[in-house]
């Protein structure tokens, strides 16, 4: 009976021993004293909240956290077990396309207003009053650029609005507040400020929902509209009734 229990005996540990070599083959686990986060972690100069281990006069630390800290990240390989530190990758967005454009009637003028996938539009127009009534010196038009809808974190830059005449081939180019402000009596100045579309855009900040106000031009004999570029929405905007 007694040799019977010990042949048992050993066929379970020699089953345990094969059972378990494979795992020890490729990792062995034992305890060893360490000493944990005496080591602060810069990157930089700049310091950063990151574990280390200190065994046997070497720093241990996490490698993930320390990719991520120097814009790296890590690729597992699950079937080689390796794990490899790589460059971030890029997600490339698709840039907003146009959705709807054409003339609508805002109720004190007409405007030519095109609206973007991610929500964000822009209109121009020419109001009831003449030039002269607002600035002798400059033709202008309307530019409205309604931010509402659009994804916060997209961010525009200062927009590139320069008119045409495509018969022609002629180009005008904006002039900005300080462009003018010094031919204006000093009394109205401050109303210029107010309604020059770039000095409004320069007030934009997240959260605002349009922004609107006049664009100058010295002259634009025959002005069919104007190129917008915003450094994320490009488009045409006319100003006679045409779509192009």
């Amino acid at each position: 009976m007694k040799k019977k229990s010990k042949y048992v005996l050993i066929c379970v540990l020699i089953f345990m021993f094969i059972a378990t070599t494979p795992v020890l083959a490729n990792s062995i686990a034992k305890s060893i004293d360490v000493i944990f986060n005496s080591v602060k972690v810069q990157v930089n100069g700049e310091n950063k909240n990151v574990d280390s281990i200190l065994y046997n006069g070497t720093t241990y630390l996490p490698m993930r956290k320390v990719a991520e800290l120097v814009g790296k990240e890590i690729e597992w390989n699950q079937e080689t077990k390796t794990a490899n530190i790589i460059d971030k990758k890029t997600v490339t967005t698709k840039s907003p396309y146009i959705v709807e454009q054409g003339f609508i009637n805002s109720g004190t003028t007409t405007m030519y207003n095109v609206k973007f996938s991610d929500g964000f539009a822009v209109g121009i127009g020419v109001p009831k009053q003449t030039a002269q009534e607002i600035n002798p010196l400059f033709e202008f038009v309307q530019l409205i650029v309604n931010v509402k809808e659009m994804n916060s974190a997209d961010t525009i830059t200062t927009p590139n609005v320069v008119g045409f005449n495509e018969y022609l081939g002629y180009k005008y180019y904006p002039v900005g507040y300080d462009g003018y402000k010094n031919d204006l009596p000093d009394e109205v100045k401050n109303g210029f400020k107010n309604i020059d579309f770039f000095e409004n855009f320069k007030l934009y900040k997240n959260g605002d929902t349009s922004i609107k106000g006049l664009v100058y031009y010295e002259s634009f004999p025959l002005l069919e509209g104007i190129t917008y570029d915003d450094g994320v929405h490009k488009c045409t905007l006319y100003l006679e009734d045409k779509v192009r």
